[in-house]
């Protein structure tokens, strides 16, 4: 997909429904005792655009822009005026307005220095309890991005990718310096496939329009895949050294090691639920892998071959269950 710079409406998106989800499989045991089972590592949002649509000129602005993504071939930045600001403080605005509190450079902790790494990623912290989910950002507002070093202010030394949210600094923060940022941002979004066939205009008199539902999904990419592309997430994992995969990451891997001797471990079976498959696993590399959980050794990955991995519960122990094709 290539992203459009092309802001969806905004006098529309302000009267849109949605917000963030989570994609988890409950596995509810013989026991009556419900397990879960996270696929994604970080939420995912989804719109309905069709309520903000009060007019006929807003209805032919939305059918313009959707024909100029071409359906659900491209993304483009989307606002949402209940979350686009790293500033948690931040309250709705008129959709013409910026936030009425500033972002901060102490909004976010992106990460602290080693004296060696130079680029780090904008991201959004979702805080509750003693709980935080960090969302990384995709699409930053020109000029609201503010940084900080040990809570000092920097008003130089650091350029941002406004289309990846990666913040370069000339000079790599020392090792130990707290590296935290702030800024306005939009969320890259796609036409749902519901619409990618027909956008169901409707003529409701001379004058006005409607449109009965218009649902826009985050195209997300790196951290968490995305599971219209690939089922039941996963991805491609070219590695040089030993791997850990956590199923929050996805399911499905091509696995490529590039030499002998590479070991691919997965939860201890103690910690997954019975049944599956909780893993899909190919080799497409031209040396066999070890594959364990946590420190159990599963059985060995010969390369292009392929594995289902299953729980199987034996006399009041969870085990590893390999099914090799």
């Amino acid at each position: 997909m290539t992203l459009h710079d092309d802001l969806f409406p905004t006098d529309v998106s302000y009267g849109s429904v949605g917000g963030p989800g989570f994609y988890t499989n409950l596995i509810t045991t013989d026991s009556g005792v419900d397990e879960a089972v996270a696929r994604w590592s970080r939420p995912r949002r989804s719109y309905d655009v069709s309520y903000g649509i009060k007019n006929y000129t807003q209805l032919q602005t939305v059918r313009n822009h959707y024909n100029a993504r071409l359906g659900c071939q491209n993304t483009f930045p989307y606002k949402d005026p209940l979350d686009f600001s790293t500033n948690t403080a931040a309250t709705p605005k008129h959709y013409t307005n910026s936030a009425a509190v500033p972002p901060s450079n102490a909004d976010a902790l992106l990460g602290v220095g080693d004296g060696t790494t130079t680029t780090f990623q904008l991201r959004k912290p979702y805080a509750s309890g003693s709980q935080t989910v960090y969302a990384p950002i995709a699409i930053v507002k020109t000029g609201t991005t503010v940084v900080s070093l040990d809570l000092v202010n920097q008003a130089s030394g650091w350029s941002v990718n406004l289309l990846t949210g990666l913040i370069t600094f000339t000079s790599p923060p020392g090792a130990g310096v707290v590296v935290r940022a702030g800024c306005e941002f939009y969320i890259k979004l796609r036409y749902g496939k519901d619409v990618d066939r027909v956008l169901p205009l409707r003529c409701d008199d001379f004058s006005t329009g409607s449109l009965p539902s218009i649902p826009l999904i985050e195209d997300i990419d790196g951290s968490t895949i995305d599971e219209d592309r690939l089922p039941m997430g996963g991805g491609r994992k070219a590695f040089s050294a030993s791997i850990s995969i956590a199923q929050s990451e996805g399911v499905s891997w091509e696995l490529v090691p590039a030499s002998s001797g590479l070991t691919v471990t997965v939860e201890a079976a103690a910690d997954m639920p019975s049944g599956g498959p909780h893993y899909a696993l190919y080799n497409a590399g031209a040396d066999s892998l070890t594959l364990k959980g946590s420190a159990t050794t599963i059985g060995t990955l010969a390369a292009g071959a392929y594995v289902r991995l299953d729980i199987w519960k034996v006399g009041g122990s969870k085990t590893w269950k390999g099914m090799y094709v």
